[in-house]
């Protein structure tokens, strides 16, 4: 995957939804004189506000100050995983049964399964998966968080 980050649609904000919004910290400035020339993306999560209108949110999808990094080993690993081989992540929590995780990164692409015997193993879920936002959601809806 060439680019790390992509701007999301306002259909996939939700509560507990992480982005990134690029900060003006020469606007933050308290006293006239203060010239902070600093702009830099700050991590944020839909719980970290109290109110964002559907406006504010247009907004800076328009100007493109809000974006999501895409899933990588990294977010599948904090979410309780630990690599197996190249591409297979399995659950470190045992109690939770030998869930499996496959996923193909230039594609966003997410297998959920309890292995099997053979190659096909029982599937529970299989379709694209963009961010760890998206995978929470999966997992919890699987029972699996």
């Amino acid at each position: 995957m060439n680019n790390k980050y992509y701007t999301p649609e306002i259909e996939e904000f939700h509560i507990g939804f992480e982005y990134e919004e690029l900060i003006n910290f020469d606007m933050l400035s308290i006293r006239p004189d203060d010239h902070i020339d600093r702009v830099e993306w700050c991590k944020m999560d839909m719980k970290d506000i109290e109110f964002m209108s559907l406006n504010e949110i247009r907004s800076k999808l328009e100007f493109e100050s809000i974006r999501v990094k895409y899933l990588d080993e990294k977010d599948i690993e904090d979410l309780g995983f630990i690599k197996l081989l190249a591409n297979i992540y399995t659950l470190k929590d045992k109690v939770k049964g030998p869930i499996r995780l496959q996923y193909f990164e230039n594609a966003n692409y997410l297998a959920v399964f309890y292995p099997g015997y053979s190659n096909t193993g029982i599937h529970l879920f299989q379709g694209i998966i963009k961010n760890k936002s998206e995978l929470k959601v999966l997992l919890k809806q699987l029972n699996i968080s």
